[in-house]
Parts: structure tokens; C-alpha cells; sequence
């Protein structure tokens, strides 16, 4: 169900304001009980998902006829001092769902997806975008989120409603404080590890390690891909009898097969713990930059690699893309390695890389 169309152009700070719409409590009743859609309001001030197995709570509390989203810009001198020093001059929202005249805030720990406008400064790059949840103490706390550029948007989820600060983050502002004691700054992945873990794309295998050589399973790089997306709600069934509910991959394994970013084996089967390859990985990355409407067209000539017969016919495609657009390179001067295991340093990087000169 959509509410309020919104253009598909970037916002502009100009064209910001307070945006209310108001929907009657029987209709969203009718569409959770008859249909497994979304609702999803666009506005020109932002945008809200909510997903079909959160309407039902979200109706349950409404307490009126109708139940209004409201998106609205907040200007700064509204807010108190504490918050003035904390959110600089970064735009700030206040997204809220009322039913006669009560907030309601929370959906019994589910959650909704929010899309926010944010237009990059000079020097600030897609990557850097980040927002912020400013908490009852004054204090930013971040949030998992994605910029898409095209739209202008900062995508991110939340199970609760407030006030939200979208504006850049860089490594001078934040400083990175690492944790992981077998990445030293002169390893080749430092930068990557870094800055995974600054967008908190990826974990540490524990409080103090990374694992860089590990291998990364199919399940972890699609879950990666998922918090780059801004973990949006997932709406699609089940395919796989080995991908089972309520897991810390089960939404990304969803939602990328229902967005044609992964496909299992064919057999019923995802293989979630099973290791991705080199080949896999580019092959699944090149199917996200797909769904979001990069530009997948360059391709390089991998005849200098002793190995590019090796390479399965189906991620021909995309490793002729990524080493094009030096997402990845040989395991050596004349070597692809498509066949082996991609470790978490390497996905780390090709991540980076992509993130940084592709999502531009």
C-alpha cells in the first residue's frame, strides 16, 4: 500500500517540512489480515516502510480511527542546547505514528524502515553517510544505514520512533580506536577492516579479534550486503530448508533472494555455512550493484590469468566486471583463483572498494 508518492530526485533542504499522513485504523486492519503487503508511505520529506508482520502490532495499539505518519524536519533551534552541540549542523527528523494524539513509539521488538534526505557536501563521500538516533541523554548513537546517491536517501531500520540526524562521518571526525589485536596498521586490509567495522558492516569474530584469514561463509557476506542495504524489511518467503527463523542471517538470506541479489543451489538448499568463493563473491556483489541500478557495463579482458577457465560460466560476467572496476584482484600476478575461499580480510576490502568508487 503506498501513500503520498514521492519523486524519485534527490531533496533538497529547501523542500523539507512537516509532512503528516493519515490512514483509517479499519483499512490498515483489512490489509494485515487479507494481504501479506507492505505498507509504504513516500513523502517528500522521507520515507516509511512499514513491513506486514509489524502492521498487525502497530494497529493493535492504535487507540483512535485513524492512524497518522508524520515526517518532519526539525529545525535546530528547537531543540535544546545539549542537542544543539551534539547534532552540529546536520538535518534533523522527527519521525513519529500517532492515533489519537498518542505517540506510538515501539512495535513489541520489531522493526520499520525509515529513508531519510541527505544531500553530500563537498569533499563527503556516499560511504560516509550515517545516521544517528539522538537519544533522552542528548547522545548520538548510530544506526546501520545506506546512502543511494541517485535518490539522495539514508535507508536504515529502527524498532522505535524519535529524533534522527543524517550528515557524514569520516575517520577525522570519529577516530577509529582498534579493537582487533591481529589487525596492525601496516597490514594491506587495515583500511578495509577499518572501515567495515566503522559502518558496522561486519562483527569481530570476538571483542579483540577480527580473523582476517578466516574464511566467510555465504551466509555472513549476504548478512554483510543486508546491514549495507540499511537492513530493510523483508516481506519474502522461505525457499530453503537449511535457512531456519529468528537466526542473525535469516532476514539478509530473504531478502536477497527476494531481491535476485543470491540464489541456493537449486536443490532447496542455500548453504549458509558453507564458504564462499571468490567466484560466488563477486557474483553476488554484482547482482546487488545490479539491483541498485549501477552501471554494470565495463569489463575487463582476463586472458593474462592462467586460470580464467576456470571461472564458471554463470559469474563470468561479473568477475570480467569486478576486476574492471578493481574490485578484486589476482591471488597472484596470473591467477584469479575463482574456485577458492574468500577470506573476511579480502571481502572486507572488495567492499570497501565498492562502496567508495562505485556507489558514488
Amino acid at each position: 500500500m503506498k501513500a503520498a508518492p514521492s519523486s524519485s530526485r534527490r531533496r533538497s533542504a529547501a523542500s523539507m517540512a512537516k509532512t503528516s499522513v493519515e490512514l483509517p485504523k479499519a483499512s490498515l486492519e483489512a490489509l494485515a489480515a487479507d494481504t501479506a503487503a507492505d505498507l509504504r508511505i513516500q513523502t517528500p520529506n522521507g520515507n516509511v516502510t512499514v513491513p506486514h508482520d509489524t502492521l498487525a502490532t502497530l494497529v493493535a495499539q492504535a487507540e483512535g480511527d485513524t492512524i497518522t505518519v508524520v515526517v518532519e524536519s526539525v529545525e535546530t533551534k528547537a531543540l535544546t542546547t545539549e542537542q544543539q552541540k551534539a547534532v552540529g549542523d546536520y538535518p534533523v527528523f522527527d519521525i513519529s505514528i500517532l492515533s489519537n494524539g498518542k505517540a506510538i513509539a515501539s512495535f513489541g521488538g520489531k522493526s520499520i524502515t525509515v529513508s531519510l534526505p541527505y544531500t553530500l557536501k563537498d569533499g563527503e563521500k556516499t560511504g560516509d553517510v550515517t545516521v544517528w538516533y539522538l537519544n533522552d541523554k542528548h547522545e548520538l548513537e548510530k544506526m546501520a544505514c545506506t546512502y543511494d546517491q541517485n535518490t539522495g536517501l539514508a535507508t536504515f531500520s529502527t524498532d522505535h520512533l524519535s529524533h534522527y540526524v543524517v550528515g557524514c562521518e569520516t575517520a577525522a571526525v570519529t577516530p577509529w580506536a582498534n579493537p582487533f589485536s591481529d589487525v596492525k596498521e601496516g597490514d594491506w586490509f587495515y583500511g578495509a577492516v577499518q572501515y567495515t567495522a566503522q559502518k558496522e558492516l561486519f562483527n569481530g569474530t570476538s571483542a579483540t579479534t577480527f580473523a582476517p584469514k578466516a574464511n566467510m561463509t555465504r551466509a555472513m557476506l549476504v548478512t554483510v550486503l543486508y546491514r549495507l542495504e540499511g537492513k530493510p524489511a523483508v516481506t519474502g518467503a522461505n525457499a530453503f530448508s537449511d535457512v531456519k527463523s529468528g537466526k542473525w542471517y535469516s532476514d539478509a538470506i530473504l531478502w536477497a533472494n527476494d531481491n535476485k541479489v543470491v540464489e541456493g543451489y537449486g536443490n532447496g538448499k542455500f548453504g549458509t555455512n558453507d564458504n564462499v568463493t571468490r567466484e560466488q563473491m563477486v557474483t553476488i556483489l554484482y547482482r546487488y550493484a545490479q539491483m541498485k541500478g549501477y552501471d554494470v557495463a565495463k569489463t575487463a579482458d582476463l586472458a593474462k590469468y592462467s586460470d580464467a577457465g576456470k571461472i564458471s560460466t554463470w559469474a563470468g560476467p561479473a568477475m570480467q566486471w569486478a576486476v574492471a572496476e578493481e574490485l578484486i584482484n589476482g591471488r597472484t600476478k596470473t591467477t584469479l583463483a575463482p574456485k577458492g575461499t574468500a577470506n573476511r580480510a579480502e571481502v572486507a576490502t572488495v567492499l570497501m572498494r565498492f562502496s567508495e568508487n562505485l556507489a558514488q
